[in-house]
């Protein structure tokens, strides 16, 4: 008998015992479900896709007046950076030019060098990006793939257009503003000819 009630006792327990762990793991989930939800809905993107995207390559280097002349042309405040680091025996990239408008937008062009075993080739790309939510600027777009074509006298290898939310507008803000404090890094140390940015 007393075997029978301790026995009824440690089963009154252990299900008591369950119960008060059912619960605490439910509301575990519970927060876990609802902070994954907050976190979801205040999340930065990580990335931001530019509106358009050209992948060239040409015979010989791209022309840097030419391009800062198409920039010019299309309402782009630019500078070349590369041309800087070159003034200062820091080139890093074949070509990166950057250029941004009255509406900020940016309108970039970088070269990056493939490595020798891969024949040492130079890839180009130039990338249009507006505010989001993307805004295409058809009559841009064309342009900038006309300049490539025809003044660059390059292949265009690959043309792609991509959009972004409302939800990357943070993401573009850090991005232009970053491109804002690197363009106005190298023209300050321009003009003091004080240490300059890699």
């Amino acid at each position: 008998m007393t075997g029978n009630l301790l026995h009824s006792g440690l089963l009154a327990a252990l299900v008591s015992a369950r119960r008060d762990v059912g619960v605490a793991v439910m509301r575990s989930i519970g927060i876990a479900a609802l902070a994954i939800l907050v976190v979801a809905c205040h999340q930065r993107p990580e990335a931001i896709a530019p509106d358009a995207e050209i992948d060239f390559s040409c015979g010989n280097a791209p022309d840097e007046n030419a391009i800062e002349t198409f920039l010019t042309a299309q309402g782009f405040t630019h500078f070349n950076e590369e041309r800087a680091r070159r003034g200062r025996e820091k080139g890093f990239f074949p070509l990166q030019i950057d250029g941004y408008n009255s509406r900020r937008w940016m309108l970039d062009l970088v070269g990056l060098k493939v490595p020798p075993s891969h024949g040492g080739r130079v890839n180009y790309r130039l990338t249009i990006t507006s505010p989001p939510p993307t805004r295409h600027d058809a009559a841009l777009e064309r342009a900038a793939e006309r300049f490539v074509r025809a003044t660059l006298e390059c292949r265009v290898q690959s043309l792609r257009m991509h959009d972004n939310g409302a939800d990357s507008i943070s993401m573009f803000d850090h991005v232009f503003a970053e491109e804002q404090r690197r363009i106005a890094d190298w023209r300050r140390c321009a003009r003091l000819d004080s240490v300059c940015p890699r």
